[in-house]
This record gives structure tokens, sequence and C-alpha cells, in this order.
């Protein structure tokens, strides 16, 4: 199923990045199949909260890391009663660990992107504590690993986070 034709209600977390340049990627994940929904340099990050507000409504969660340009759009989403999750450091390095085992253990599929494909060929691991967790290293600003950090805190927040409940039927 091509990106935009997963269904929202599918669709356990979306995860929102920018990198350096202002390319805004959002990564969706449905069950252990992650993709990147949405990849546009932006100007405005309006039409992306927007974007958001549409498909993420009020139920499914957005996962943004606290490091990230694009936690410049929490503010404007929690103020649209979009469930926001910022990442910590430490989430950060489970994501990325949680992402990285589901990978080797052929667990967690996409499909054939090429923003994705690069992303993934030009990555690299930064160390996060002193503990042997880390995440992907955003120093080389010739690679934009949007995409890759996307999906991955779309992963995160599919397997992490709780879904506000849908509203009940009001009987008279």
């Amino acid at each position: 199923i091509p990106a935009d034709e997963v269904p929202t209600d599918d669709v356990a977390a979306y995860g929102l990045d920018m990198s350096h340049d202002r390319v805004v990627s959002i990564g969706v994940c449905v069950g252990e199949h992650v993709e990147v929904a949405a990849l546009d340099k932006v100007s405005d990050t309006l039409g992306a909260v927007e974007w958001l507000i549409e498909r993420a409504g009020k139920r499914t969660p957005v996962v943004v890391d606290g490091q990230s340009p694009a936690a410049s759009m929490v503010a404007a989403l929690r103020a649209a009663g979009v469930q926001v999750v910022v990442t910590s450091a430490a989430d950060m390095a489970k994501a990325c660990g949680s992402f990285y085992d589901a990978v080797l253990e052929d667990r967690l599929t996409h499909f054939n992107q090429a923003p994705l494909n690069a992303a993934l060929s030009g990555a690299r691991k930064r160390p996060i504590g002193t503990a042997g967790g880390w995440g992907w290293d955003r120093k080389d600003y010739s690679i934009n690993l949007a995409p890759l950090v996307s999906v991955t805190l779309a992963r995160f927040g599919a397997t992490t986070a709780t879904p506000a409940k849908k509203p009940s039927a009001a009987f008279a």
C-alpha cells in the first residue's frame, strides 16, 4: 500500500522530524510496518501541522524528538488537541535500540522509498549516556536523516504510547 493510501484508522502513531535545512518528514507505523508518509522542504510549518491535525486528530499519538527542529511545531499541535509525545534522550535511545532490534530480527518492514533508503545508508550512531544507548547521529548535514528519525519515532509511539480512547456513544 503506498503511504498516501494507508488508512488513517490503521496508523498506530506518527513520527515528526525536521532536518537542519527544514525538510519535514512524517513517518507512520502500522503494526510492524513503517513508512514515510510525507516529506517536504517547508518555509512555513503550518502545512505540516495541518496535515497532522487532519490525520492524527485527537486520538493517534504524534512523536517528536525534543532536540529536533520539529519541536517548534509541538505547541501548535497541542493547541489543536493532538496527542503529542516529546521524547527525551533516554527515549531516543530506547526508540533507536528497539527499531534496530526489530530490523535485525526481520520483524520490521518498509517500502522501498528512496529518501528512507538514503537515510538508512548514511545513518551513523551517536552515544547517549554511558550505558550503551545510542541515537541516530545528525552531525553530517549532507545526509537527511529526518525520514529515518520520523519512522523510528513513529514505531516508538506505536509500541509505547497509549492512544486516546474513542468517544463512546451517548444513549438517551
